[in-house]
C-alpha cells in the first residue's frame, strides 16, 4: 500500500495505519498465547511497540511469521488450548479461525 494511503480514515480503528496496527497487535497476542499454552498461568503479556507507518508491513510480516511458527510448534491445534488476553483459553485453532477471518475483514475493507 502506498504510504500516502496510512493515512485514510477507516473505522472503527481511525485510519489504516492504526488498523494495521491493531492487525500485528492481534498477531502478536495470539502467538504469545499459542507460546504459553502449556503454562498454568497465562503469559505476562508484550506489548508491540509502534514504529510507525513507514515500518508497519515489515512489523506484520514477522509477527505472522511469529504467529505462524508458534502455531506449528502445537502438537494438535484442535486439543491445544490456547490463553487469549481475557485470561480465558480457546482452542488454538479456532483461534486461528477467527484470527483468518478478522484479516480478512480488513483486508476487504483497505
Amino acid at each position: 500500500m502506498p504510504h500516502s494511503k496510512f493515512g485514510l480514515r477507516l473505522e472503527p480503528h481511525g485510519d489504516r495505519a492504526q488498523a494495521g496496527y491493531w492487525l500485528a497487535t492481534q498477531f502478536t497476542l495470539l502467538a504469545q498465547g499459542m507460546e504459553n499454552w502449556d503454562s498454568p498461568k497465562a503469559p505476562r503479556w508484550r506489548e508491540l511497540p509502534v514504529l510507525g507507518a513507514f515500518a508497519l508491513g515489515d512489523q506484520i510480516a514477522v509477527v505472522g511469521n511469529d504467529l505462524l511458527a508458534a502455531f506449528q510448534a502445537l502438537k494438535d491445534p484442535r486439543e491445544a488450548l490456547v490463553w487469549t488476553p481475557g485470561g480465558g483459553r480457546v482452542p488454538a485453532e479456532k483461534a486461528m479461525a477467527a484470527m483468518l477471518d478478522s484479516t480478512t475483514a480488513l483486508r476487504k475493507a483497505l
